[in-house]
């Protein structure tokens, strides 16, 4: 795939400048159906559908591939903006979660990390540590070492160009309500411009609290909030690692590109929506996003390539075929087919040689939500995390890579979910199971269970295995890495070195080192939790280089004025934590020169209680370039 706006950041940068008319809000009725499939059935070869995209907003598909952009066009560019804002932690108001943090390729468009409850008891995905509207660290209920936890699993974001509606309960799309006048409003469609704009907002994934402690809402064009105005100055993909940043994308990123640059370059090409010089904006954020996920179609399992290599083959082997058939005869696809109403009857064909007689079937889904399937619950698990919830079918492609299963998170192993469907895992009750095996009442034996996972295996998309270990995946699924890949949450707090509390059995305060620090950056601080109630920072310790390796509590840091070697700029003093324990300490851009080096850091409050100092635990952090 390749474009001017690959190898030329100087035009991405410098594009004319339009115009862009005065916008009212129209409002479309919410759709009162459960979701279905999208798409052109037929596509080329019959194969997969088409896309099907919002009226006013087309894909141009590259000539000999319908989920590629054509090189060169508007769609080219919307995919390389939003490739950069999915998987930018920037996007967050605290630097820490990118889109892609739950939803990496290598898993199937999962969630990888450790699995942690949320308040409901599902198994749900980490977000950003709770924050007020000001950005400033606060208590929250989660367990997940006091992160925001998603109160479902992150569901996948391949191949979910196919549905109508997105989230597990179907509350995005068909339509995108706009600031736009009627006549552009996209009313069908429009699911993944729908879901782009949510997490960016939302106070437990990527932002801190709104005022009123909602979520964080999105501005208005002439008029950006937080989210926009955060994200505007931000420079393209500059947490990633450069050498593992894709090769199309290095000019730009290497040129410094801000994203306010790239939004009104691409938004003011020929016959593009949304011109104007506005920078980030909401509606441009979402068609940004959608444009890179529509490409994101795992078309190329064995079961797809085997029809387009041979006429004669068949597309499945014996044990795939067994597998399919025991779908079949076990009801599987009154939810994994392309139905037309709850639980239909339709059961997918296979052609012999050409994939699927109904190019809508291949997605192996019916993108609807359904009533429960007495799906099994996490031990006390209520709302969204029960198995009672209704839930939105998900795709059998790529299954096998899963990390877990199930809108709950609570199938954790192949085993798990396959004596799930089974009937045989202990205190669960399937709605549908397999009855075509020669096991009692139907169960499937271990070589039938082993049919049903080489027919999952032939719904994986090889694009999505590395070649080796931490070796690039290829486009569409070519990424960077991520900056919580390296550093994990809590791999900069030294373990080594505790905190001292200021009297025998009092509280220990626990240093928070969590966003990314980056020379010439904003947004990095130092937090502190678990710290006496309104307590005050006596220091806050920072001293170059990396800590002792021998323990030395307590470890005191250079605290001397504050300031290191005129490197680092310290904020001042008189901090006072909240009632809950927790302080913030804000840090101004950090000068260039700091690029490369380390620093360590310790927090010393004065404990109003016992009118003594307590330490908190010391930790690292290496200035990013």
């Amino acid at each position: 795939m390749t474009s001017h706006f690959h190898t030329n950041p100087t035009r991405l940068a410098g594009l004319g400048l339009r115009t862009l008319a005065v916008l009212t809000l129209a409002t479309a009725a919410p759709a009162a159906w459960q979701g279905k499939n999208i798409g052109d059935p037929t596509g080329r070869a019959g194969l997969w559908p088409l896309l099907a995209t919002p009226q006013g907003n087309p894909f141009q598909a590259h000539p000999n591939d319908d989920y590629a952009p054509l090189p060169g066009s508007h769609t080219d560019f919307l995919v390389m903006l939003g490739f950069s804002l999915f998987w930018d932690e920037q996007v967050s108001t605290n630097n820490t979660v990118a889109c892609a943090t739950c939803h990496i390729p290598e898993a199937g468009g999962l969630d990888p990390r450790t699995a942690f409850l949320a308040t409901n008891n599902g198994f749900g995905s980490s977000g950003v540590l709770p924050m007020n509207n000001q950005g400033n660290y606060i208590a929250g209920t989660s367990t997940s070492q006091q992160r925001q936890v998603t109160g479902v699993t992150a569901p996948t974001m391949i191949g979910a160009a196919f549905a109508e509606k997105l989230f597990w309960n179907v509350r995005a799309g068909p339509d995108f309500p706009m600031a736009l006048p009627q006549s552009n409003q996209f009313l069908t469609n429009a699911g993944l411009e729908a879901q782009a704009v949510g997490p960016p907002g939302s106070k437990v994934e990527m932002a801190h609290n709104g005022l009123g402690g909602g979520d964080l809402q999105w501005g208005s064009q002439g008029a950006p909030g937080q989210l926009e105005n955060k994200l505007n100055p931000s420079k393209m993909l500059a947490l990633a690692t450069f050498s593992t940043v894709p090769a199309p994308f290095q000019p730009f990123v290497s040129a410094g590109i801000t994203y306010q640059q790239a939004f009104d370059a691409v938004f003011n090409m020929p016959s593009s929506i949304f011109p104007g010089n506005f920078g980030v904006t909401r509606e441009r954020f979402a068609v940004s996003v959608a444009a890179y996920e529509r490409t994101l179609v795992p078309n190329q399992a064995p079961i797809d390539t085997r029809a387009l290599t041979s006429t004669t083959l068949p597309v499945t082997t014996p044990s795939e075929q067994r597998g399919f058939d025991h779908l079949a005869a076990s009801q599987c696809f009154k939810c994994h087919a392309n139905q037309t109403q709850i639980f239909g009857n339709h059961v997918p064909q296979l052609t012999g040689t050409g994939g699927f007689q109904d190019a809508m079937d291949a997605m192996l889904t019916d993108n609807r939500r359904h009533p429960s399937i007495n799906f099994p619950s996490p031990p006390g698990a209520t709302g969204s995390a029960s198995g009672s919830f209704g839930v939105k079918t998900p795709s059998l492609r790529n299954v096998m890579l899963r990390p877990r299963w199930g809108h709950n998170g609570v199938l954790t192993t192949v085993n798990d979910m396959l004596s799930f469907y089974n009937g045989t895992l202990a205190g669960t009750n399937p709605l549908f199971r397999f009855t075509s095996g020669s096991g009692p009442g139907g169960r499937l034996n271990t070589n039938e269970l082993n049919d049903v996972t080489a027919f999952f295996d032939a719904l994986t998309d090889p694009r999505l295995i590395p070649s080796a270990p931490g070796a690039p995946l290829s486009f569409p699924f070519w990424h960077p890495d991520l900056y919580s890949q390296r550093f994990p949450f809590g791999s900069t707090e030294s373990p080594a070195h505790p905190g001292t509390p200021s009297i025998p059995g009092g509280q220990v305060p626990d240093i928070i080192l969590h966003t990314p620090a980056r020379s010439g950056g904003a947004h990095f601080n130092v937090g502190l939790r678990d710290a006496p109630a309104l307590s005050t920072l006596a220091a806050l310790g920072v001293s170059p280089g990396g800590l002792p390796v021998a323990p030395i509590p307590p470890l005191m840091l250079n605290t001397a004025g504050l300031v290191v070697f005129n490197l680092l700029p310290v904020p001042p003093t008189g901090t006072v934590t909240d009632a809950s324990g927790f302080a913030t300490v804000n840090f101004p851009p950090l000068p260039v020169i700091t690029a490369g080096l380390t620093f360590s850091f310790q927090m010393v409050i004065l404990d109003p209680a016992n009118n003594g100092l307590a330490w908190s635990n010391a930790g690292t952090v290496t200035i990013q370039p």
